[in-house]
């Protein structure tokens, strides 16, 4: 058996799938689903009024953002026989975001006298998981409330990042600009945990 589903819209799309195999003992089932979401480009505008100085600044500009978001797994299970099984999954969540704005950025004096202006440019890139995966053998014994269970997990994270905010166009009162520290930066990235369990069970009763 199998399911997909898909849905449109203006500011992204997505689908999924959903499985069923079973085939004699072994038994198999599978689910994903993805997303991604793209927005318009929005645009912003402030004005902040300096009682004191009579100064105005000014900030006009436009931010875009869009990403993806995914989840799945996988599950199965085979029955060497009626006290022995081995079930194993994989499954998985995470996704990435892509952003970037612009910004053109001036000060005023009371007589309408342009102070200093600079246009600000940023991107920001990342992406993150979260992945995991197990698989067991299970035996049972004459008594079934006899199980002897070994069990291996891994789970892994991975993320990475990356951004940048570059300043362009630099004019004006030099002495007015230095305390704004108009610096160029980048900033980069990467990390991973990763878990790894042995594990065995053995129930009885007492």
């Amino acid at each position: 058996t199998a399911t997909f589903n898909g849905t449109v819209s203006n500011t992204g799309a997505g689908g999924g799938v959903y499985a069923t195999i079973k085939q004699n003992k072994l038994t198999v089932t599978g689910r994903y689903n993805y997303n991604y979401n793209d927005r318009p480009r929005s645009n912003f505008s402030s004005e902040r009024n300096y009682t004191d100085s009579k100064e105005n600044q000014y900030s006009d500009g436009s931010s875009k953002n869009k990403g993806s978001f995914q989840h799945g797994s996988l599950e199965a299970s085979y029955e060497i026989d009626t006290l022995r099984l081995i079930t194993m999954s994989f499954g998985m969540y995470g996704g990435g975001n892509d952003g970037n704005g612009e910004s053109d950025n001036w000060l005023m004096d009371a007589a309408k006298q342009q102070i200093y202006d600079y246009d600000v440019f940023n991107n920001n890139e990342s992406s993150w998981y979260s992945i995991r995966g197990n698989i067991d053998y299970q035996r049972s014994f004459s008594k079934k409330v006899r199980l002897l269970t070994f069990s291996y997990n891994i789970n892994t994270r991975p993320q990475e990042s990356d951004s940048y905010r570059d300043y362009e166009n630099v004019t004006g009162d030099a002495d007015r600009l230095r305390p704004l520290a108009l610096n160029n930066n980048r900033s980069d990235g990467e990390q991973n945990t990763t878990e790894h369990t042995f594990q065995a069970d053995y129930t009885t009763p007492i």
